[in-house]
């Protein structure tokens, strides 16, 4: 059973509010660090959360990098009808 830090971890990244998703990292880290429940387990959870983590972020910014990439061609030809 994922931990209610966890939880809170993903709902952050799921919403898009990475400052609080950094927060609750680090508070969670603290709390892996003190060694509060089955490190074993924690571990393994650990490593899942930073592994689902990861795949948001990377496709949060591939999301980002398409919508800017659109701005520029959209400026291009904005720029174009200009002259």
């Amino acid at each position: 059973m994922e931990s209610e830090a966890a939880l809170e971890i993903r709902e952050a990244i799921a919403a898009q509010d990475y400052s609080t998703a950094l927060l609750l990292w680090n508070g969670y880290v603290k709390q892996v660090q003190c060694g509060r429940g089955e490190q074993a387990e924690r571990l393994a959870e650990v490593r899942e959360l930073f592994h689902w983590g990861r795949c948001a972020l990377l496709c949060a910014r591939s999301h980002y990098l398409d919508r800017l990439n659109a701005i520029h061609v959209a400026a291009a030809y904005t720029m174009a009808d200009r002259t």
